[in-house]
């Protein structure tokens, strides 16, 4: 269980803050929600205190300088042809867990199916949902800016080896 003050990283929001536990007006007495605001302040969101998607606490600076590190040595595999309509539900699957390590992996493996940088729909709105979730969690992990977050992932996931 999370408490008022924590960070967490929430499954379609990525980084938030739970400002409050308790019951939404809306809901009836009883339901205990956390009351999520997310780090750009953009909006709030109420959850399920037993929900089932993803939600954990967000990587720390040390976590988040090794698993950079990491995610700059994995070798993504990608095969000789392409077929979006095969890899799209893996893709899905990968991201999934929301954790830095299938995030991570999912950008990676997306660019390396796009060398050329040219993304179906699908894949681009998963792939800058993913950066964007990522970055966010980076920047706050290791107290820098999002554009510095950026540059950091951008050259973990960057010259994937393609084999056949």
């Amino acid at each position: 269980m999370f408490h008022e003050g924590d960070y967490v990283m929430y499954s379609g929001m990525g980084l938030c803050t739970v400002e409050k536990i308790g019951t939404p007006d809306f809901q009836p007495k009883g339901s205990q929600y956390y009351f999520l605001r997310q780090a750009d302040d953009r909006s709030r969101i109420y959850v399920p205190v037993d929900t089932r998607l993803p939600m954990r606490k967000p990587i720390t600076g040390p976590e988040a300088e090794r698993f950079l590190e990491a995610l700059s040595a994995e070798v993504i595999n990608v095969p000789k042809s392409y077929n979006h309509k095969t890899m799209l539900p893996m893709i899905k699957e990968m991201v999934r867990p929301q954790t830095a390590e299938a995030m991570g992996r999912t950008i990676k493996t997306i660019r390396a199916l796009h060398p050329d940088g040219k993304y179906p729909g699908e894949e681009k709105a998963i792939l800058d949902k993913t950066v964007r979730k990522l970055n966010c969690e980076l920047a706050y992990a290791m107290h820098i800016s999002e554009t510095e977050a950026d540059s950091k992932l951008q050259k973990a996931t960057a010259s994937p080896k393609k084999l056949d």
